[in-house]
């Protein structure tokens, strides 16, 4: 059996998440999701919203406001989501 190719499996890696990414940002693409999104309440996704979610990365929780996509840990998923968000506010 050939051994698998180490830079194929880290691109389809890769690949894949910029998929589910995708995905996960077209179901929270909904303005009912920006007061969701708004953890200091200011009425906007700000900088300081995105920097609450950047910081926690890593991190495992339970129904934490941070796990965007509810898989019980803050990671790329969950701030590509309010990344998104975020720059729809700026333009």
């Amino acid at each position: 059996m050939k051994p698998l190719n180490k830079k194929k499996v880290i691109v389809l890696s890769s690949s894949m998440l910029v998929i589910f990414a995708i995905i996960i940002i077209i179901f929270y693409n909904s303005s009912d999701k920006k007061i969701f999104l708004d953890f200091n309440n200011d009425g906007k996704i700000g900088i300081s919203d995105v920097t609450q979610v950047s910081s926690k990365i890593g991190q495992k929780c339970h129904k934490c406001p941070e796990d965007l996509n509810n898989d019980q840990i803050i990671d790329s998923e969950d701030l590509s989501i309010i990344m998104f968000e975020y720059q729809k506010q700026i333009h």
